[in-house]
């Protein structure tokens, strides 16, 4: 009798045991698999590898971060191209033109895309607006907070910030350009586009 209660007890031990390691190796797994996530976005500074995919995940990772960052310094340059600083300011660099810039951790580059620029239900301006008019309004973004950032499966892009305003781009191309970038403080620069594609590389300087 005892030795019958010794080996069922024996075997419970053994059960137990089995099932507290399958449900350690799934723990394990689903770290692992965290883990590549946040490393194939946020890869580290000292990377070198240039890295593509169709997955928008990495992508609205990296947006994520941007919530409860200042933003600050909207410019329009050529045609309808706009960047914004967002986070604390870096250490001033110098192109190769010789040129000091200061940048925000993280840099936004709308690049080959319409835009728009909304205040709640309200249409403020569009990227083929008259510049001047357009001057006036991606002002109201210099010091506000942004609230989120998403992009859709087609590389919409909308950033919201605290006083309602949203910034909201339509890419225009579907192969051969870029949407829009975004350079993070890790060193790598993510750019949505062309067509239906991203990738993230090491930033290049000046």
């Amino acid at each position: 009798m005892n030795r019958a209660v010794q080996s069922v007890s024996a075997i419970a031990q053994l059960v137990r045991r089995c099932v507290n390691l399958a449900h350690a190796r799934i723990e394990q797994a689903e770290h692992a698999r965290r883990t590549n996530s946040r490393r194939h976005c946020f890869q580290a500074a000292d990377g070198h590898h240039r890295q593509t995919g169709t997955d928008r995940q990495p992508l609205r990772e990296l947006l994520a971060y941007l919530a409860g960052r200042r933003a600050w310094s909207p410019r329009l340059g050529i045609g309808s191209f706009l960047t914004l600083e967002i986070g604390e300011a870096t250490a001033p660099s110098t192109t190769r033109r010789g040129r000091e810039v200061t940048h925000g951790e993280y840099h936004m580059w709308v690049y080959c895309s319409a835009w728009r620029i909304d205040l709640g239900s309200e249409i403020l301006c569009g990227s083929e607006d008259d510049r001047e008019h357009i001057e006036t309004t991606i002002a109201r973004l210099d010091g506000r907070t942004v609230v989120g950032a998403e992009t859709s499966d087609a590389f919409e892009l909308t950033v919201r910030f605290d006083d309602t305003t949203t910034l909201r781009t339509f890419p225009i191309f579907s192969a051969g350009y870029e949407h829009w970038m975004v350079f993070a403080p890790n060193g790598f620069v993510y750019t949505a586009g062309p067509g239906s594609t991203w990738s993230a590389e090491p930033q290049r300087a000046g």
